[in-house]
Order: C-alpha cells, then sequence, then structure tokens
C-alpha cells in the first residue's frame, strides 16, 4: 500500500509580471450598459436610453469580441433593457415595459408579455423562463412567454433584482434578501440576507454568491446559512465565475478572488469608468459593462495567472512521486522541482515542461528515485519565459523502511482524544491492532484483517476513556510490538 500525502492548495497562484489592461470596445453607442449575455460566440449588450445624448438605448450585437457592434432593435419598442437571457436558440431581453423575444440573434422582435411590468431581471431553466420585476415578484413562463403565471406565494419582497438556477433550486434576490424556490417559483422561503439589496446571484458549483448592496456573501448550503466574504463596503452590482475565478464589479471598478471570496485583488488597470453594471465571461475574455462609458474586454489570461491547485506527494519504498494540477497558466516556460532533506539548502532534482498559455486544466508528474529513509520538503519553482520565476507552497513526505516489521509511536503523544498509530507491514499480512488498558486487557480492536505490504495508519478515539495510560498492540504472522501511549482529559 502506498503511503499517501495529500496536500489541496488553496488555488495558490504563481505571481508573474505582466499587467493585465482592459480595453475599450467600439460600442455601444450611448455607453449606458445594464446587461450583457452570450450564445456562442455572439456578445450581446442591453442598454438604456439617455436623455441628454442624442440616442436610444436597445440591444447591441458584437461578433467579433467587440471590436465592432451592431444595433439589433427591429420590433424592440421599449428601448431601456434592463436584463437578458439566452436560452437555445431564444435571446429574451427585460425591459421598463415587458419582455422580448428575439429567434435570430436580435435581426427582429417581438413583445411577448408583462407591458405593465419593469422586468428586472430574466433566468431560464429548461422549458421554463422566469421574470423577476419591480414590486411584481417573479412571473413564469412555460411556453416562450405566449403566457405568464404569477409565482408569488411565500415571496414577501415583490422588488427582485435577480435570479439565479443551480439544478431544481430556484433563487431570487430582492431588495430585502434572498429567497428559494425548489418547485419553479410555486412557493418560496426567505433565506437571508435580509437586510440587503441583492442586486446579483451567481452559483458555482455548490457556491451561491450573492452581490449586495454592502459586498459580496456565500453560501455553501443553499442559503441556509451565508458568510461575508469582502468587499463589504462596496456596491456589487454584476459577479462573473470562470472556473475557480470569481469577479465582482462594482461602483469602483472589477474585483478578482481566486479563493471564493477570502481576499480580493483589484483588476482595473486601463479601465476609466469604474461603475461597473455587468460583467460576463465569453470564451477566453472578461467583459464589463459600465454607466456611461461602453464595453471593455480584458483576456482572462492577463489577470489569471498560474494557478495551482493541487500538490501530492506519495512515498512508496524508496521513490516519491510528485503530482500537481494547474486550473489556468500564462506564460508557463516550466516547473523546477526542488528537493529539501532536513536542515538542508532545497536543490533542484529535475525540470517539467509547462503548457505556455492555457485556461484549461493540466496535470503533471515527476518521480523522484533512489531517495534514503527520513523526512524530505518538495516545492515548485514556476518559471516564465521571461526568467522570472515564483515558489510553490512546501509540501512534506516521509519515506520509511519497508522491509521489516515496525510499530511506530502513536502521534500526538500525549493526546486528547484522537490519535494516529502508524505501523509497517513487511509482507502481505493478517493485522491486527487492538488497544490495552493497563492490567494489559483488550478493550478494543482497530484492525483485524488481511493487509498489503508497506504502510498503514489507524486512528484511535479515546472520547469514552478516562485520563491515563493505555497500551496498543501490532501482531501481524509472528510479529507482535507493544507500545505505550498516554491519554490527557
Amino acid at each position: 500500500m502506498k503511503h499517501l500525502f495529500l496536500f489541496l492548495l488553496p488555488a495558490f497562484l504563481f505571481q508573474q509580471t505582466i499587467i493585465p489592461q482592459w480595453v475599450q470596445t467600439s460600442g455601444p453607442y450611448c455607453g449606458l450598459v445594464s446587461c450583457l449575455a452570450v450564445s456562442g460566440t455572439n456578445l450581446f449588450a442591453g442598454t438604456g436610453t439617455d436623455l441628454d445624448a442624442p440616442c436610444d438605448g436597445g440591444v447591441f450585437l458584437s461578433t467579433n469580441n467587440g471590436t465592432s457592434w451592431t444595433e439589433v432593435n427591429s420590433g424592440l419598442t421599449n428601448s431601456d433593457v434592463l436584463s437578458l437571457a439566452v436560452g437555445g436558440t431564444n435571446l429574451f431581453a427585460g425591459t421598463w415595459g415587458g419582455v422580448f423575444l428575439s429567434t435570430n440573434n436580435g435581426t427582429s422582435w417581438t413583445a411577448i408579455g408583462l407591458t405593465n411590468s419593469d422586468v428586472f431581471s430574466l433566468a431560464v431553466s429548461g422549458t421554463n423562463l422566469f421574470a423577476g420585476t419591480r414590486g411584481g415578484g417573479v412571473f413564469l413562463s412555460t411556453n416562450n412567454g405566449t403566457s405568464w403565471t404569477a409565482v408569488n406565494s411565500g415571496l414577501t419582497n415583490s422588488f427582485v433584482l435577480s435570479l439565479a438556477v443551480s439544478g431544481m433550486n430556484l433563487f431570487a434576490g430582492t431588495s430585502g434578501g434572498v429567497f428559494l424556490s425548489t418547485n419553479n417559483g410555486t412557493s418560496w422561503t426567505a433565506i437571508g440576507l435580509t437586510n440587503s439589496y441583492v442586486y446579483s446571484l451567481d452559483v458555482s458549483g455548490t457556491n451561491l454568491f450573492a452581490g449586495t448592496s454592502g459586498g459580496v456573501f456565500l453560501s455553501t448550503n443553499n442559503g441556509t446559512s451565508w458568510t461575508a466574504v469582502g468587499l463589504t463596503n462596496s456596491f456589487v452590482s454584476s459577479l462573473a465565475v470562470s472556473g475557480m475565478n470569481l469577479f465582482a464589479g462594482t461602483s469602483g471598478g472589477v474585483f478578482l478572488s481566486t479563493n471564493n471570496g477570502t481576499s480580493w485583488t483589484e483588476v482595473n488597470s486601463g479601465l476609466t469608468n469604474f461603475d461597473v453594471s455587468s460583467l460576463v465571461v465569453s470564451g477566453t475574455n472578461l467583459f464589463a459593462g459600465t454607466w456611461g462609458g461602453g464595453v471593455w474586454r480584458q483576456p482572462l489570461l492577463e489577470m489569471i495567472p498560474v494557478e495551482l491547485i493541487s500538490f501530492i506527494a506519495t512515498a512508496n519504498g524508496k521513490e516519491v512521486t510528485l503530482v500537481w494540477s494547474t486550473a489556468t497558466e500564462l506564460n508557463n516556460q516550466g516547473f523546477e522541482v526542488q528537493r529539501k532533506f532536513g536542515s538542508n539548502d532545497f536543490v533542484t532534482i529535475g525540470s517539467v515542461k509547462g503548457n505556455g498559455t492555457t485556461t484549461s486544466p493540466n496535470h503533471y508528474s515527476f518521480v523522484d528515485k533512489l531517495i534514503d529513509v527520513g523526512k524530505y520538503f518538495y516545492r515548485l519553482k514556476q518559471i516564465d519565459f521571461d526568467g522570472t520565476f515564483e515558489y510553490s507552497n512546501e509540501i512534506e513526505v516521509e519515506v520509511r523502511v519497508l522491509d521489516k516489521f515496525t510499530l511506530e509511536q502513536n502521534y500526538p503523544n500525549p493526546f486528547n482524544p484522537v490519535t494516529t498509530i502508524g505501523y509497517v507491514l513487511q509482507e502481505k499480512s493478517n493485522a491486527k491492532v487492538t488497544i490495552l488498558n493497563s492490567l494489559g486487557e483488550e478493550i478494543a480492536v482497530l484492525v483485524n484483517e488481511e493487509q498489503d505490504k508497506g504502510y498503514h495508519k489507524v486512528e484511535f478515539n479515546g472520547s469514552k476513556l478516562t485520563s491515563g495510560v493505555y497500551f496498543y498492540r501490532l501482531k501481524a504472522g509472528e510479529f507482535i510490538s507493544t507500545k505505550k501511549m498516554i491519554l490527557l482529559r
């Protein structure tokens, strides 16, 4: 059996010298961008009108990552667009006066109801289309807007600013907290943040993020509980997720977190309008819609350097196998593998070629062969093409003698109430690990089974015992060894 040491690093970033820059795209004309949406290679911007400028709002389309934009408003009789949503080949626009549908990427639009409603948010879940309104709550259409039904039972706040879907869960962010429906809006339950305006919601795996008038909040249990995770003095109007990366659009620009909000980095270089109203990821780019400054673009890789998401060491005999993974890479020439023993300095023992620039996960491995018994430390030196470098965190692994039976001292010792007992089997054997009291009486059997040659360990929980001296014994074939341990309560 291999001796496995697992170190999952919390999205460790190798810092790199590139300075990210936002680039302003050529439109939309008025620059009052309230929402963004992506459908394949098409990028849509929903805009509002400006009484002080000689232009209207509506929907704009870019098919080339914002290099150029086309106004696509035929049939869109209300040009103040508050929300956009994509469902298959359908594009829905929520406005100050109802919902509109386009089935041809905005070439033409049809009004599909809620004409007396201000539709602040839209969400698509299968064949269901949900509309969050100002003062009217949530409406559901199961036929692409041909008919609508109010679904507000239990929704005590009817000003719905944001909607998000996660499996069978539908979340509504309102001017007074978050609500959850597990039955397509038939009934709702308040699930927290009751004192907050919830302007944006986003789902990433089991994480639910809420952007509010007082920062970002995280729930890992579908809203049962919430944790403030930063930007507490910011008005967070929009959120976007790309892999392990969370972006927040605020009244002070764009911020990035690579650890679910534990820490944030400002990524505003080149951005001259900091009033960010919407964010969306399209391909390898992040787009930011601003209130008065149009749409801005920045490649994701300029903001996300080499992101190490795991680093594992496995000792087997006199070999150590190192395995690590990256979520993204930017200008990554490769890695030097470095090892340290005892109080010595780190030395380079090998190298592994990187994958340059990529947003796809990559996996690497390296085998350190023929090393002596003892405790070792490993780290990675990540090197850019320009020669700059950064070190990973260190991980530790212990190489043990596997050619004889051994019972190790438990750790910790003394303990309260849990301790770990390690042992080595010279050959495949029936191993029995027992706990004895001070009289030598057997009081617990931890292991009694046939096990492979190699290192093994087992935990012992003494929570039901009183403080005192106890013994543990390993019997494997003809080998018997007993050691003493102390429980201090």
